[in-house]
C-alpha cells in the first residue's frame, strides 16, 4: 500500500513538472513575411484552449479586420494585405491571458510598364 502511494506521488510530480515545462513563458506569436509582399503568416501558440481574437489595426489604431476563433489553443493563418493602403499595421491576438501584438509594414509592389524598343529600317523615321 505504501509503495502505491509513493508511485502515485512520483507520477503526479512528473505530470505537474511536464505541464509547467510545456508553457514556461506563456502565449507566443510570430508574424512572418511570405514570398508575396502582400501576404504575412501569423503563427500563434497559446497556453490553453479557448476563444481567440485576431485583429489588424492600421497606423491610427483603427480596427481594419477582426476575427474570433473558438475552441483552439493556437493557429497558423495567412493574412493578405492586397488592396490595402501602404503603411504600418499592428497584428494582435488576444485570449483570456492577455494579448500579443506585432507590427508589420506593408509596401505594395509596383509593377513597371514594359517598353518595347525596335530599330526601324528607314533612317527618316
Amino acid at each position: 500500500m505504501k509503495t502505491k502511494s509513493v508511485v502515485v506521488a512520483l507520477a503526479m510530480m512528473v505530470v505537474s513538472a511536464a505541464v509547467v515545462a510545456a508553457d514556461p513563458v506563456g502565449p507566443k506569436m510570430v508574424v512572418v513575411n511570405q514570398k508575396d509582399a502582400a501576404t504575412f503568416k501569423v503563427i500563434y501558440e497559446g497556453g490553453q484552449t479557448g476563444k481567440l481574437t485576431l485583429r489588424i489595426l492600421n497606423s491610427d489604431g483603427k480596427k481594419v479586420v477582426s476575427e474570433t476563433i473558438n475552441g483552439v489553443d493556437g493557429f497558423m493563418r495567412s493574412v493578405n494585405f492586397a488592396g490595402m493602403e501602404a503603411g504600418e499595421y499592428t497584428i494582435e491576438v488576444a485570449d483570456a491571458n492577455g494579448k500579443q501584438s506585432q507590427k508589420v509594414v506593408y509596401q505594395p509592389t509596383v509593377e513597371g510598364t514594359s517598353i518595347h524598343v525596335a530599330k526601324l529600317a528607314s533612317e527618316n523615321k
